[in-house]
C-alpha cells in the first residue's frame, strides 16, 4: 500500500481509545508513533485526547485515504495499534469545509455532532446560517460534515478549534444557528448525547 496521500484521496476521522493501564506502553511507543505518522504523510491533523484530569485517553486523527479499507489498513500500521494499545476504534468519512488559517494553539477542542433521524431537510435549511456563524465568529479551526453513507446529504458534523476552556467552548457551540433552531422547535438537529463526546469536548495537543 502506498502510504503517501494523493489528490484524489478522501478524508476520514479515526478515534482510537487506549486500553486502561497502558500509559507506560504509550510513553514507550510514542516516539515510534510520531515518526510513523509524520513519515506516512497521511495525517491532516492528529493529536492525543485527554480527560479532565489531563490524562491521555486516546488518539484522534484526520487522515487521507482512498476508501475505508485503505484507512483501516493504514491505521493498523500505527505502532500504537501494533503494540495492542487501543481498546476501541471508530472510523468515519468526513468532508472538510473550512480549515485553520494559522496553526492551532493549545488548548484545542473537538466537537462531534450526530444528527437525529429525519433531520436532513432541517440541516439543509439551517446550513447557510451555520456556515456564516462560523465565518463571522473569528474562530480558527476545522469544520465540516460527516456525509451520509448513501450520499444523500450529511448526518453530522465536526469542529476542531481553539478554546479558552471546555465551558467556554460549550457556550460558544450553543450559539450555532443549528443549536438555536433546534431549541426553538424542540427538535434537535444535533443529538446532544453524541455532540461532544469522547467523553466530553476533548482537549488535543500537538501530535
Amino acid at each position: 500500500m502506498n502510504s503517501a496521500a494523493s489528490g484524489g484521496d478522501l478524508l476520514f476521522l479515526a478515534v482510537r481509545h487506549i486500553r486502561p493501564g497502558t500509559q507506560d506502553l504509550r510513553a514507550k511507543t510514542r516516539p515510534e508513533h510520531l515518526n510513523w505518522i509524520i513519515a506516512s504523510k497521511r495525517a491532516l491533523f492528529a493529536g492525543p485526547m485527554f480527560d479532565k484530569a489531563s490524562v491521555p485517553i486516546g488518539s484522534l486523527v484526520i487522515a487521507h485515504a482512498k476508501d475505508m479499507k485503505d484507512l483501516e489498513e493504514w491505521n493498523a500500521q500505527d505502532p500504537y495499534a501494533s503494540a495492542g494499545m487501543f481498546d476501541k476504534e471508530s472510523f468515519r468519512k468526513w468532508k472538510m469545509v473550512y480549515r485553520p488559517q494559522t496553526p492551532l494553539v493549545d488548548p484545542i477542542y473537538v466537537i462531534i455532532c450526530s444528527d437525529r433521524d429525519g433531520a436532513k431537510d432541517l440541516r439543509a435549511e439551517v446550513r447557510p446560517k451555520h456556515l456564516e456563524w462560523w465565518k463571522s465568529s473569528g474562530r480558527n479551526g476545522f469544520i465540516g460534515p460527516f456525509p451520509a453513507a448513501d450520499g444523500s446529504g450529511a448526518v453530522g458534523s465536526m469542529i476542531i478549534t481553539e478554546g479558552k476552556s471546555e465551558d467556554e467552548r460549550r457556550k460558544h457551540s450553543r450559539t450555532s444557528p443549528m443549536a438555536i433552531q433546534a431549541a426553538r422547535n424542540g427538535n434537535w438537529v444535533n443529538n446532544r448525547r453524541d455532540q461532544v463526546h469522547y467523553p466530553t469536548e476533548l482537549c488535543l495537543s500537538g501530535i
